[in-house]
């Protein structure tokens, strides 16, 4: 693969919104291999001081119910709990709430057994002494907090897989956080990496990278068709005579080898990004994009409209030790939230090169990663990306 170092960013870098997106989402709960995630905290404490307020406006509406005209009462009593209904699914993400038929199920029967509970409520409150039916509404109270619960409590499943023997905490059924746009990012799936692929074309394995990556091919495809991408970016590594000189050819820019797996479900409107670099963010930049005639990766996705602050980028394809740990962290350094999917990706060693001189995940940030040169093995690239805030997600 590609070894050339990568200078550092010398483009803006926006913050991380590791907080804003923290405060998005609150664990509740993990049992079983489950997690209970409140989804936006902050709407969920808004929507239930409305339907406190909701409630406690029936307390004056009643006590006025002698004095009032039927029909002011009615319509009255009907907007007041169409208000509270209209609170209660105020972007509820239904679709994104459950991983499996059993939760939603399970979620269904709550939300029978707590309307039952509000009719039960209703019928036995004090409708004569106003002390008390306050101190009654407080129950009521309760149940509405508990139905905007079930409406906004999402189920995840929470696998732990074994990565190479590292453990990675997967979340393998959660809907992708969004900052409203989605590239998906498709790193090196070439045929010189493939020896199969090198098999078809040379009739035998020639290629010093080659790998069984096209194993991996049918779940990026499946990934590919789980959205609707707002982009969809093939990274390619296209190497110049000049770098491969004296060393056996691989990934030779114009040559057969250089071309992605005949497999992969590519459309005319993906983004081909081709590059010298192990780092697909690297500033010295590859060949100029078709479309923008950008040189650098950071460049093309900004031109199309995808800056930070604006699109989440996903990652799938190889390595993920070398070339996708260097393109993760350097669009992490840019500001990106980044997630990668792990059926997704190939990985060929847990244990660094020898030529690898980045110390500890405790100590290292991103530059120090997508500088380097050669592969940080499994277990550092893990270590490193889970350090910097990437998400890890088992499938998509």
């Amino acid at each position: 693969m590609a070894s050339r170092r990568g200078r550092l960013s010398a483009l803006p870098t926006p913050g991380c919104e590791k907080s804003r997106q923290l405060a998005d989402r609150l664990t509740l709960a993990s049992c079983g291999g489950r997690r209970w995630i409140l989804l936006d905290p902050w709407l969920f404490a808004r929507k239930t001081i409305l339907v406190v307020l909701g409630s406690y406006a029936l307390i004056p509406l009643i006590a006025a119910k002698s004095t009032l005209p039927r029909y002011l009462y009615v319509s009255s009593l009907i907007a007041i709990h169409v208000a509270v209904l209209g609170v209660y699914l105020y972007r509820v993400r239904f679709r994104s709430l459950d991983p499996d038929r059993r939760s939603l199920g399970a979620r269904v029967l709550g939300l029978v057994v707590m309307i039952w509970l509000l009719s039960v409520v209703s019928s036995w409150q004090d409708r004569v002494h106003l002390g008390v039916l306050a101190a009654q509404m407080l129950v009521m109270c309760l149940v509405h907090t508990l139905v905007l619960a079930l409406l906004m409590v999402a189920c995840e499943r929470r696998e732990y897989t074994a990565h190479r023997g590292v453990p990675v905490d997967v979340e393998a059924s959660v809907a992708l956080p969004s900052r409203g746009q989605h590239v998906l990012i498709v790193v090196d799936m070439q045929r010189d990496y493939d020896r199969r692929a090198n098999v078809s074309l040379y009739g035998e394995v020639r290629s010093p990278y080659a790998n069984d990556i096209n194993t991996i091919v049918p779940a990026i495809n499946r990934v590919r068709r789980a959205r609707p991408w707002d982009a969809v970016v093939y990274t390619f590594d296209w190497l110049p005579a000049e770098m491969l000189a004296g060393r056996t050819p691989f990934c030779a820019a114009g040559s057969a080898g250089a071309e992605l797996l005949d497999e992969l479900a590519v459309e005319s409107r993906d983004v081909l990004f081709k590059k010298d670099s192990d780092d697909s963010f690297c500033e010295e930049g590859g060949c100029a994009e078709a479309t923008t005639r950008c040189t650098r990766l950071a460049d093309v996705l900004s031109v199309l409209g995808h800056s930070p602050e604006r699109a989440e980028l996903t990652f799938v394809g190889q390595r993920l030790e070398r070339c996708m740990l260097k393109t993760v962290m350097h669009a992490v350094d840019l500001g990106y939230a980044c997630t990668v999917i792990e059926d997704a990706t190939f990985e060929q060693t847990l244990e660094p090169d020898p030529e690898w001189g980045v110390g500890n995940v405790a100590s290292e940030g991103p530059p120090q990663v997508y500088r380097a040169r050669k592969s940080a093995g499994g277990r550092l690239a893990l270590g490193y990306m889970q350090a910097a805030g990437v998400a890890f997600v088992g499938s998509l």
